[in-house]
């Protein structure tokens, strides 16, 4: 009897329904707020992302929710430049949300226009901030809007569809999301058949970045303004919104300059470069200088710049997937009311064309990354090019030194097949030969193995680098982001962004003090495997180091003000001194070199109730908490570290290191884990050991049977 119940129920547990985000939004408005069901909902679609969550209620029913199954996984893209002009307002004479431009059936808004502009319609090799006289920036400013304006109705149509779609999936979701994901690329592959010339555009977008869009946004509003005022004095109210609808154009690249994977990439410089000093193709140094810029941007996308602008005004901004987060709520509006100013001066000057008053969107608006930022990516300048690898400043001497040295930094932070495809999609016959040429690479075989890149006397250890370090980067990056707030906010003087991130690790951090102490109590219970001395020591220095990081992150949640320099000198050292402790245990071990991970593995093999994959979820899980542990340590060490005199230079100067140190835990603990897991989210881990143990239940019952 016992048996048939639990068959009953686990038929029940796997084929219950499942919603998808969207539906389970929509059920949480049906349920009584404080209601069981209602508390386990909305702590699903708060806090889970990317796994299926199990909804399991007092009267035996259930349902599954997936948090991410509906959700694009996108960059700055359409959407974001399409919220931005949604949020600003257009006189109200004109209507609400009026049609600017009427192309057979369609009707194109303000908004409509910003997000397709440069992306989807430009000239190729017609840059606008390709320089030389005004009035050719002017033509080919014209050139590029001339695209929108003459092109084909019905490939219009079906791109505002898409972008729509994309609107749709994203805006609501408020969740970080890879910039150069397989999802994005299939997206982008689904506007490159309505429109074939997206992949040209891509490889040429030197104004979407940095100083060469202020030149393109410039450009444009200029030129908009005189439209304006030439409507003005026609009193001409459909040529006015043609200037508006020129000025929603221009302001493409005016929004780019608030994705912080923008404000300083110098994809322009870095081209010009290539071509100039190192005599590569320009076909050839577009594709190149597209990987590098796009490493930059995702980078710096995710861990986000302090910037200021010519107010005075300073802020973190985000770009990438982070748009629509609570993180980047005051980067959007500063984003909005740079658009609103450039909307407001166009409307002057068709109000009041006699007036010549000048622009003051780049003067006061603009945002600019801050002295207190890490070194970028790459740089251009004295007409030389360097990259900023561990701390160090490294120039780029020769093409060679680019292939080998750049484009090697970019794969931390560009996945392979985005690279491959790049390169292997976007350009075509001799320029791909060319390509194929310069890395030594077979022209027969197909361009699949990015470790050709690199020399193969050296390849073994590119190739492990490759592999690991960009997983090590994400890592990095949560530390800097912290580093970041706080710097931010030590300029600002104000904390509140900060004191909420120390709250949500001081919460992490007690979850997994607990955890940790539960497991060191269980491995002293079966330590045959270990020396019992070196044990006591190894599990007395852990349990210490967790402890003070966890005291600390507590402390630190409720008395960060309140204490003094000396305070915060021993602050630092406590928490440097329990980093060192915890990551020289998982790259040495026991004081007789035993792994710990190996001890705890074999604890759990003791219990011939656990699967191998739920031990090595368990053992993954705990790899996880322990790293979180360390950068946990570090961030709140480095709030402490950034309020001294030369704080930010110090914690340049570590974080290189850190990163190295990351590195070699994974190496050395790498077969004993799940990799594909170790870096996901801790409720999907939590998750995925969930299912683990349901199917192992399943099929131990089967062998009942």
């Amino acid at each position: 009897m016992s048996q048939a119940v639990s068959r009953t129920t686990l038929t029940q547990q796997h084929n219950c329904t499942t919603l998808t985000r969207e539906e389970a939004k929509a059920k949480l408005h049906t349920l009584t707020p404080g209601s069981e069901e209602h508390r386990q909902l909305e702590g699903v679609l708060l806090k889970t992302t990317g796994i299926i969550a199990e909804i399991a209620l007092p009267d035996d029913r259930s349902y599954k929710v997936n948090t991410s199954c509906n959700q694009l996984l996108g960059g700055f893209g359409s959407c974001e430049h399409m919220a931005i002009g949604e949020g600003v307002k257009l006189p109200a004479d004109l209507g609400k949300n009026p049609t600017l431009l009427v192309k057979g059936p369609v009707e194109v808004k303000f908004q409509d226009i910003v997000a397709l502009a440069g992306d989807f319609y430009g000239v190729y090799k017609g840059a606008i901030s390709l320089g030389g006289p005004a009035e050719q920036g002017t033509q080919r400013f014209e050139a590029a809007f001339n695209t929108l304006l003459n092109g084909d109705n019905n490939q219009l149509r079906e791109l505002k569809l898409e972008i729509e779609d994309e609107s749709r999936k994203v805006r609501d979701a408020g969740l970080p999301h890879h910039c150069y994901s397989s999802q994005l690329m299939a997206k982008s592959q689904k506007m490159k058949e309505i429109k074939d010339d997206i992949d040209t555009l891509l490889v040429d977008n030197s104004d979407h970045f940095s100083g060469n869009a202020i030149i393109a946004f410039q450009t444009g509003h200029a030129r908009a303004l005189e439209e304006a005022r030439a409507a003005g004095r026609e009193k001409n109210p459909e040529r006015y919104k043609r200037a508006l609808a020129m000025c929603a154009f221009a302001c493409h690249f005016l929004t780019d300059l608030f994705a912080s994977g923008h404000v300083r990439n110098q994809r322009g410089e870095l081209e010009t470069h290539l071509t100039g000093e190192f005599k590569i193709d320009p076909e050839v140094a577009k594709v190149l200088a597209g990987i590098l810029t796009g490493a930059q941007h995702q980078k710096e996308g995710n861990e986000g710049l302090n910037v200021e602008n010519g107010k005075g005004e300073q802020w973190r901004a985000y770009g990438d997937g982070n748009f629509f987060t609570a993180k980047n709520a005051e980067n959007v509006k500063k984003a909005i009311a740079a658009v609103q100013q450039a909307v407001n001066e166009i409307d002057l000057a068709y109000r009041q064309p006699e007036v010549q008053a000048p622009s003051t969107v780049i003067g006061e608006h603009i945002p600019r990354a801050t002295a207190y930022n890490p070194a970028p990516l790459y740089s251009v300048h004295n007409q030389k090019l360097f990259i900023y690898e561990d701390g160090k400043e490294i120039v780029i001497n020769t093409p060679v030194d680019f292939y080998t040295k750049a484009i090697a930094l970019a794969l931390l932070y560009l996945p392979e097949d985005y690279i491959n495809k790049t390169i292997d999609s976007a350009i075509k016959g001799t320029v791909k030969r060319k390509i194929y040429e310069i890395f030594k690479i077979d022209i027969t075989k197909p361009f699949a193995k990015i470790e050709e890149f690199f020399d193969p006397a050296n390849s073994a250890l590119k190739i492990a680098k490759k592999v690991v370090m960009p997983r090590v980067e994400e890592f990095t990056s949560s530390i800097w982001h912290v580093i970041g707030l706080a710097t931010y906010h030590q300029v600002k003087k104000e904390s509140q962004e900060l004191n909420a991130k120390v709250t949500e690790m001081a919460d992490t951090m007690k979850a997994t003090y607990e955890n940790t102490l539960k497991i060191i109590e269980q491995l002293t219970k079966v330590i045959s495997h270990l020396n019992l001395l070196a044990w006591e020591n190894t599990s007395s220095s852990l349990r210490k180091a967790v402890e003070q990081v966890n005291i600390m992150a507590q402390q630190h949640k409720h008395f960060l003000q309140s204490l003094n320099t000396s305070q915060s000198k021993d602050s630092e050292r406590t928490l440097w001194q329990a980093y060192l402790a915890i990551s020289t245990i998982f790259v040495v071990g026991t004081s007789n070199g035993q792994n710990i991970l190996v001890a705890y593995q074999r604890m759990l093999e003791e219990d011939k109730s656990l699967s191998p994959k739920e031990i090595k979820t368990l053992v993954t899980q705990w790899f996880r908490q322990m790293l979180d542990c360390q950068v946990q340590a570090i961030s709140l060490y480095s709030d402490f570290v950034i309020r001294r005199p030369g704080g930010f230079e110090e914690l340049s100067s570590l974080l290189p290191g850190l990163r190295s140190n990351l590195y070699e835990q994974f190496e050395v603990n790498r077969a004993h884990i799940d990799e594909d897991l170790l870096f996901k989210s801790p409720s999907h881990i939590a998750q995925a050991l969930a299912k683990h143990r349901l199917a192992s239940v399943a099929l131990k019952q089967l062998e009942n049977k």
